[in-house]
């Protein structure tokens, strides 16, 4: 076999590995968004309290609906409570417990981004509030519980992406 045979033949050899090799990396590694999540520090509940988080999706009004895994986790990170909804832009869901403990609170939106401008944002906020025992007259106005405290959650601090 002559020199010039056997380098083309070494070439095209290297070539199909070489493109053998793209093909398989670019198999294996797509590129996956980072889920869209956020989460509170530890927060105490006491045995005449629950607490209540709630959760808003902020995006576009046309924008599709998401899959939204709302979680309390004891301190011990075990989970308390939890719930998978879909939630259309500007819908809120509530989760709540009334069991006292230290609590940490997660959510996170479960779809992946539908484009390169999905600007998918979570809201939250804790609300510790006291279950009264005693049943009060009727008013009219949530009689069997009282607001002690809320806060809000910070998330991963991205703004609105704005299509060109």
């Amino acid at each position: 076999m002559s020199k010039i045979a056997m380098t083309t033949r070494m070439a095209a050899g290297f070539v199909l590995a070489i493109v053998f090799a793209g093909v398989v990396a670019a198999q294996t590694s797509q590129p996956t968004a980072a889920p869209r999540s956020l989460a509170s520090g530890l927060f105490t509940v006491a045995h005449d309290e629950g607490v209540n988080f709630h959760v808003t999706l902020d995006d576009l009004r046309t924008a599709p609906p998401s899959r939204v895994l709302l979680r309390l986790f004891d301190e011990n990170r075990l989970t308390v409570a939890r719930a998978e909804v879909t939630l259309r832009p500007g819908q809120s869901t509530t989760l709540q417990a009334q069991a006292p403990g230290r609590y940490r609170a997660h959510v996170q939106v479960l779809d992946l981004p539908t484009s390169a401008c999905d600007r998918r944002i979570l809201l939250g906020m804790l609300e510790i509030f006291r279950v009264m025992t005693v049943v009060p007259p009727p008013t009219g106005d949530r009689p069997d519980s009282q607001v002690v405290r809320a806060m809000s959650v910070n998330g991963d601090g991205r703004g609105p992406c704005v299509p060109d």
